[in-house]
This record gives C-alpha cells, sequence and structure tokens, in this order.
C-alpha cells in the first residue's frame, strides 16, 4: 500500500494492523528528514513526526514492513541536512528505499531556487545513503535465515526453480525469493523455509 505519511491516521493504522486481508507492508515516501529541506520541498511533514509515525506501526505491527524513498541535494542541501537524512534512514530501518538525487527541472518552483547541488556531490550522497541502506537491507536478510514464509510463485525459471515473493516484496521494485524444492505454479502459493540470501534477494526451499 502506497501512502503518503500526512495521510497515516491513527484509525487507518488501527484498520490495517486488525484486517485479515490487509498486508502489513506500507510504501511511505518520506522525501527527507531535515526540517527545512522539507519546508522547501513544501512537504508537511517534519522529522519528529515521521518519527512518531514509524514508531506507532511498528508498535501496532512488529511485522510490518516498511519502504520509502528520498530525494538528495535538494537545492540549498547542506552537508548537514544530508547526514539529518543519513542518521534518520540509519535509525528509521527501512526495508526498502529508493534514493533519487534531485534533478532540476525547468518551470518548477525548485528550479528557480538558490544554492543548486553539484551533480558530483548529489551522487557522492546517493552513493553514502544507498551503501548504508544496503548494510541494513543485508542484515535484515540475515535476520530472516532459517525463517518460514509463505510465498506467491510468479514464475518459473529453465532449471525449474521457482521464483516469487513474501508479503514484503513488492513486485518489480522489491527484492525476489528463489525457491527451490517447489513444484508450485504461477500464481500458487508456497510455505518456504529461508535457507540464505543473495544480494537483496532472498534464497528459499519449499518445506
Amino acid at each position: 500500500m502506497y501512502l503518503w505519511p500526512v495521510g497515516i491516521t491513527g484509525e487507518l493504522i488501527d484498520t490495517i494492523a486488525r484486517s485479515e486481508k490487509c498486508a502489513h507492508y506500507l510504501d511511505i515516501p518520506i522525501q527527507h528528514a531535515d526540517d527545512a529541506i522539507l519546508k522547501a520541498m513544501r512537504r508537511p511533514d517534519n522529522a519528529s513526526r515521521l518519527r512518531a509515525l514509524i514508531e506507532r506501526l511498528r508498535a501496532a505491527m512488529p511485522d510490518i514492513i516498511l519502504r520509502t524513498t528520498v530525494i538528495v541535494g535538494f537545492p540549498g542541501e547542506t552537508d548537514a541536512q544530508f547526514e539529518r537524512l543519513l542518521d534518520f534512514v540509519r535509525w528509521a530501518r527501512f526495508d526498502a528505499l529508493g534514493c533519487f538525487a534531485y534533478c532540476r527541472e525547468q518551470g518548477t518552483p525548485a528550479a528557480a531556487l538558490e544554492g543548486q547541488i553539484p551533480e558530483q556531490v548529489k551522487n557522492e550522497r546517493v552513493e553514502r545513503l544507498m551503501l548504508a541502506q544496503q548494510e541494513i537491507a543485508f542484515d535484515k536478510n540475515a535476520s530472516l535465515v532459517g525463517s518460514r514464509l509463505v510465498c506467491l510463485v510468479d514464475r518459473v525459471e529453465e532449471d525449474g526453480v521457482r521464483i516469487g515473493r513474501y508479503y514484503g516484496q513488492a513486485p518489480e521494485i522489491d527484492s525476489i525469493c528463489i525457491v527451490e524444492g517447489c513444484l508450485a505454479r504461477p500464481g500458487q502459493f508456497v510455505t518456504v523455509k529461508v535457507t540464505g540470501s543473495r544480494g537483496y534477494d532472498l534464497l528459499a526451499r519449499a518445506t
């Protein structure tokens, strides 16, 4: 489920937590975690509200999967403001994260702002943030080894290996489960045991 942070109310959190038909997966684009940058982006959030939201979501649903997207190199972003975002990402430990360098689009309000960031600096910030997120993602994958998950089979490879997803993996944008010892067809669910990982993807065997 894709939701702007400002639209996530306590009532909605309780509804998702109680529902048997809602996957505990939310894609919440925070964009940044520095108050001044969020204001410049014309976002209605601030870092303290974002932090409180994440804490409330995890308190209500300990198994929730949180994905987000952030933008680095927005006009005027200082080194300190970028570090604030990086610290927030390390604290939040998102399950998945997309990071984009700000792109100056003519005709947009941000294009006219002072303090445009050099491309090299933007690229360096993207790399640093994604390396931090990679460490988090790999740690989370390691913590799943030995656990059992219910996977939806998406396709069958030529060697018979099944490619699927559990509820924490959205199609096309997230990682996948590579399942061995499985005869399930695409569209069927199968219980698997996680045996390891390959990069961001999980390795598993049908049980």
